[in-house]
């Protein structure tokens, strides 16, 4: 595919502690805007100069939480895209999930779905990520994606701070329960302005010196119940041990 990635909104309602997004929400948002949606005939702009430049045959909606939006903003985005149809692939989240928005998506042309689990324990993950979806909402969300013609992805995060290696397996056999075309698992960082780098700076886990490394490499943080290459090798082998 000639594929070129789309803008579509800008941040995110959720609070996610070891996300970017509250912490920019916190930081620019003076006038209540920081979180917002780009108009659709913006948008619809867009889709055209790459039809008429580029030949675009495949489109990437740049969203945090793509259907985080309003019932009629979602209704509008359907009756406007139906003209063109163009294969396209989003990241939204289980909570945002319904089979009537799938059924008309699927309708429109997508081709693929991002869906975040992050962590498979229930409790920890409401603790430690601000994330309170249960796991059978989310097993559920991903079944109406897979019993579409939608292809499916999840993504998961190990290596959270005062995460033990039981919890790491809790993830693994969320994941055993879901199926998906693909199984991505990255490993924690502390990036600046998250909650859970504050929380790793203040309980000695991190220096504030430190800079986070990219998401798909090692652990930079202690942890007190499973060591770097313990993690390391978890990542690596995520698929194996979900199998």
């Amino acid at each position: 595919y000639r594929m070129l990635p789309l803008e579509f909104s800008r941040g995110c309602p959720y609070k996610c502690t070891y996300c970017s997004a509250p912490a920019l929400l916190q930081k620019f948002e003076t006038d209540g805007k920081w979180f917002r949606d780009r108009p659709l005939s913006t948008i619809e702009k867009d889709i055209q100069f790459y039809i008429e430049n580029y030949s675009v045959e495949y489109l990437y909606f740049v969203s945090e939480t793509f259907l985080a939006m309003s019932g009629r903003r979602f209704a509008d985005f359907i009756k406007m895209y139906s003209k063109y149809r163009i294969p396209f692939w989003l990241n939204t989240r289980s909570e945002t999930i319904t089979e009537e928005k799938i059924e008309q998506l699927e309708s429109i042309g997508c081709h693929r779905m991002s869906i975040g689990i992050e962590h498979g324990n229930y409790e920890f993950r409401k603790k430690m990520l601000k994330r309170v979806t249960t796991n059978e909402k989310i097993i559920e969300a991903c079944r109406i994606v897979k019993s579409s013609s939608i292809e499916l992805s999840v993504n998961n995060i190990i290596g959270f701070p005062d995460e033990t290696k039981a919890l790491i397996f809790d993830t693994i056999r969320l994941n055993r329960s879901i199926d998906a075309d693909s199984h991505t698992a990255l490993i924690f960082q502390p990036y600046v302005g998250t909650w859970l780098r504050q929380y790793c700076i203040d309980n000695d886990l991190y220096s504030a010196e430190t800079i986070a490394r990219d998401n798909s490499f090692e652990p930079v943080i202690k942890n007190r119940f499973v060591s770097e290459e313990e993690i390391c090798e978890l990542t690596r082998l995520f698929n194996t041990y979900r199998q």
